[in-house]
């Protein structure tokens, strides 16, 4: 075991993978996540079969994975997907072999973009064999993992997703709603977030577009980039007020994210299915109360305060929900508002230290 307070230089080498520009930029958990650790890292991306030579500098060398699909992602064949995997498997089994340690972090049920879904099963099957640690952000999480890929109850950790405070927010609500000429007494609605098949932009298209909404004086504004894979026929389920409906559908700059979460009252997430949302974080760092469905990964989560949920994957009940934000008091809605303050506050990264340094030590 190491003791921090007897650590004079770097003693433990850690690398993460994948790291990609633009996925990091679009993206902020991988700087979050590491700049809460101990000073005695040493942190850097990569993999470890690129780090021959540095047996004798660190007492500790541990490979962090994440987000494990993007080792084949790149593949539009399977065949070349599978070179890719077993590539990547036997050069991790021979360094783990050689003294490294491997953790891994399960960040998706299963992956947005799902090309070869038994090459995902068959990957994550080998990368149980190989972990010594495996990190998820819930224990529904753990507990759907642990039947369905076995994975052994002592290899699990289980530590909160802290919240994306990472974003400027200095702006005021005036001048976020003149930003996108929206009367400061109309109630808006946002969805924010790449746009993927399972996150259900259909199913609010359509709630939105029903009279019991339409009538009031709401606005609806969905920001983000289209993904390849997602279908862009559904984006035709709004039948409502054109002028209602304000769409951005590229990617947002970190300076301008401000103006979309202080325009809006509610954020809107109407997940198909989901392990753990991203946009959620992003929406409580603004203190922005949510509109969410009832899903089991919600429902046992601990962050679901701030919210109005509804039944998942039916229309009428998140056209409820929308209706019933739209009638909410100001008392009620800053009772919202509140609970979001409390639990951006206890999800804090920092607070987060104790806990990785526990899991290095353990290593």
């Amino acid at each position: 075991m190491l003791n921090h307070q007897t650590v004079n230089t770097k003693d433990v080498f850690i690398l993460y993978y994948p790291y990609y520009p633009l996925y990091r930029k679009s993206n902020p958990y991988i700087d979050l996540f590491y700049n809460i650790f101990p000073e005695y890292c040493e942190i850097k991306s990569g993999v470890p079969w690129n780090y021959k030579n540095i047996d004798k500098k660190y007492k500790k060398k541990i490979f962090h994975l994440h987000w494990e699909h993007l080792i084949y992602s790149n593949r539009s064949k399977q065949k070349a997907a599978k070179e890719n995997i077993d590539n990547f498997l036997n050069r991790l089994n021979k360094n783990c072999k050689q003294g490294w340690k491997f953790i891994w972090t399960i960040h998706n049920e299963i992956p947005h973009n799902n090309k070869f879904p038994e090459l995902d099963i068959y990957l994550r099957n080998e990368l149980n064999k190989l972990a010594d640690v495996v990190i998820v952000h819930s224990n529904y999480i753990k507990n759907l993992l642990k039947e369905r890929y076995n994975i052994k109850e002592e290899k699990f950790r289980t530590i909160y997703h802290g919240i994306y405070n990472n974003y400027i927010n200095e702006i005021k609500k005036e001048q976020a709603r003149k930003y996108f000429n929206i009367p400061l007494n109309s109630k808006v609605f946002l969805n924010f977030g790449k746009l993927l098949n399972y996150k259900g932009i259909d199913h609010l298209l359509e709630a939105f577009s029903n009279s019991k909404i339409q009538e009031h004086n709401t606005f609806l504004i969905i920001a983000g980039q289209i993904e390849s894979s997602f279908n862009k026929k559904l984006l035709n389920k709004y039948t409502g007020n054109s002028n209602k409906l304000i769409t951005k559908y590229e990617y947002i700059p970190s300076k301008k994210i401000q103006y979309y979460f202080n325009a809006a009252d509610f954020s809107v997430f109407p997940y198909k299915r989901i392990l753990t949302s991203g946009s959620m974080f992003l929406s409580y760092a603004f203190e922005k109360p949510m509109i969410i469905p009832s899903l089991p990964s919600f429902e046992n989560y601990d962050i679901n305060e701030g919210c109005i949920k509804y039944k998942a994957s039916n229309i009428l009940s998140l056209t409820d929900a929308l209706k019933q934000s739209i009638l909410l008091n100001d008392k009620e809605y800053n009772n919202l508002v509140n609970k979001t303050k409390i639990i951006k506050e206890t999800h804090d990264w920092k607070k987060l230290t104790p806990i990785i340094e526990n899991i290095i030590n353990e290593l």
